[in-house]
C-alpha cells in the first residue's frame, strides 16, 4: 500500500474513484431519447430527462410537461407525443441503451414497438377510474342478495373483483406461482465486509464501512427457475473513505431496474464493462454485458446509478446533488472491467489496459426473504478522465463496490 500510497497521495486517490462514470459517442441515426440531436441516446440523454421529471411537479410517473422544440424539455424522449415526459418513457430510453450501442434501435425496430409500450402504459391509469364504478353495478345484478344489500354493494362487490384477479395473476406462471417475495438487502457495514476498491490501491479498500439497504423484489418462478428481478424503490450507498477524506453517496434508482434470479443455476451470474479511453483522446462508450454460468442463486441486475464527490461533515446520501446517472450492473458472481488504452500516467496499467475483478457471492432461494442470508453483489465503477489537480493530465482509474448482506467467511482475493 505504502508504494501506490505515496505515489499519488490520498486527495488523488479520492478524485480517481469517482471520475466521469460514464461517456457516450457519436450515432447517426435519431431514437427516442436523443435529447440533442446528436444521433444517440446516452447517459447525458437519460440525466436530462430524469432532471426534467425531478423537477415535475405533482408525480413524476403521471408525466412531466415538454416543450415542442425545445431542446431542454428532450422532447424526443416524448415518445408518445401527448406533450409530457412519464416514466415508462424513461424506461423504454433506459431499456434501448442498455440493448443497443448507440442506444437507437435499428431502422425498422423503434418504429413499432417503442412506441407502443408507453402508449398501453399511459391508457391504463385513466382506465380504472371509469371501469371501477361499473364493475360493482355489473356484479350487482348477478349476485342473488344484491337488492337488499344495495347500500353496501360497492363495499362487498370489492373483495370478489380482487379475488377472482389474484388466481388469474398466478396462472401465467405455470409451475410458478406467486413471487419469492422483497429481500431486504443491509448492507453490512463492518470494513472486513462490504468495501470499495479502485486500482490505485491494488487490492485494498479505501472505505471505513458501506452503509445502505437494498429493497430487492423477486418475482414468480418460472419452471427453469428464474425470477425476474427488480428494485421495490429507490435506494442509497453510503462510502465513507479512509483518512478521513469524506464521504461518496451512490443512487440507484428504481425506474428501468430489470434483472434475473436463478434458484436453479445455469444463467450468466458475472457482469463485464469494457471501454476504450483512447489515450489522452475522446472516451469511447462502455460496453456492459452479462456472461459466466451462474451457480444456484447467482443474480445480475441492472440499475441506473449516479454518484456524487467526497462530501465533507454527516452526510446524508437522499439529500445530496448526483452526478450523471448511468446504467450499471450488479452482479453475484464476479465483475470485471477493463479500460482499453488508458490515458498515460493512470495508476494501474498492465500492458495497454486497466483490469480489475472481483468476485460476489450467489444468494439462498430458499432463505430469499431472510435478511442476512447468503449474498454479496458487486458492481464495476469507472473513473475516466479524472483532473488530480490544476495543470495536471487526466488519468483513468477502475473501481469496485463490494456490498454484503451476509457476513464472508474471507475477503475475497483480486483474480
Amino acid at each position: 500500500m505504502a508504494s501506490g500510497y505515496d505515489k499519488v497521495g490520498f486527495r488523488r486517490v479520492i478524485v480517481l474513484l469517482l471520475g466521469a462514470l460514464l461517456s457516450a459517442t457519436p450515432a447517426t441515426a435519431a431514437c427516442p431519447g436523443d435529447c440533442n440531436g446528436d444521433g444517440t441516446a446516452d447517459a447525458a440523454s437519460l440525466t436530462k430527462i430524469i432532471s426534467i421529471m425531478v423537477l415535475c411537479p405533482g408525480e413524476p410517473a403521471a408525466g412531466c410537461t415538454a416543450v415542442p422544440g425545445d431542446d431542454d424539455q428532450c422532447t424526443a424522449a416524448d415518445i408518445d407525443g401527448n406533450g409530457t415526459l412519464s416514466a415508462a418513457e424513461m424506461t423504454t430510453v433506459i431499456s434501448n441503451i442498455i440493448k443497443y450501442e448507440t442506444g437507437c434501435p435499428p431502422p425498422g425496430v423503434a418504429t413499432p414497438t417503442v412506441p407502443a409500450a408507453p402508449t398501453a402504459t399511459r391508457t391504463q391509469p385513466p382506465a380504472p377510474t371509469p371501469t371501477q364504478p361499473s364493475a360493482p353495478t355489473a356484479t350487482q345484478p348477478t349476485a342473488p342478495t344484491a337488492t337488499p344489500t344495495q347500500p353496501t354493494a360497492p363495499t362487498a362487490t370489492q373483495p370478489p373483483v380482487a379475488t377472482p384477479t389474484s388466481p388469474p395473476a398466478a396462472t401465467p406462471t405455470p409451475g410458478g406461482g406467486a413471487g419469492l417475495g422483497v429481500r431486504v438487502f443491509n448492507i453490512n457495514s463492518r470494513i472486513t465486509a462490504s468495501k470499495f476498491y479502485t486500482s490505485v490501491l491494488t487490492g485494498l479498500s479505501a472505505t471505513t464501512g458501506v452503509q445502505g439497504s437494498l429493497k430487492l423484489v423477486a418475482g414468480p418462478k418460472a419452471a427453469d427457475g428464474t425470477a425476474p428481478l427488480t428494485l421495490q424503490e429507490d435506494a442509497f450507498i453510503t462510502v465513507p473513505l479512509i483518512q478521513g477524506q469524506g464521504t461518496v453517496c451512490f443512487k440507484l434508482f428504481k425506474e428501468g431496474t430489470s434483472g434475473t434470479l436463478d434458484c436453479d443455476g445455469g444463467s450468466p451470474g458475472d457482469a463485464t464493462v469494457t471501454v476504450d479511453s483512447n489515450g489522452a483522446g475522446a472516451n469511447g462508450q462502455p460496453v456492459w454485458g452479462t456472461a459466466g454460468t451462474g451457480t444456484a442463486g447467482a443474480a445480475t441486475l441492472t440499475v441506473v446509478q449516479a454518484g456524487t464527490t467526497p462530501q465533507t461533515g454527516t452526510i446524508d446520501c437522499k439529500t445530496q446533488t448526483f452526478g450523471t446517472a448511468a446504467p450499471v450492473i450488479y452482479a453475484t458472481g464476479k465483475t470485471t472491467a477493463t479500460i482499453l488504452n488508458p490515458a498515460p500516467g493512470s495508476p494501474g496499467i498492465s500492458g495497454d489496459k486497466i483490469t480489475a475483478t472481483w468476485p460476489g457471492k450467489s444468494f439462498d432461494c430458499a432463505a430469499w426473504t431472510t435478511t442476512g442470508s447468503a449474498g454479496t453483489l458487486v458492481v464495476s465503477i469507472l473513473g475516466l478522465d479524472a483532473v488530480t489537480s490544476p495543470g495536471t493530465a487526466p488519468v483513468d482509474t477502475v473501481n469496485t463496490l463490494l456490498i454484503v448482506d451476509a457476513a464472508p467467511t474471507a475477503t475475497p482475493t483480486p483474480k
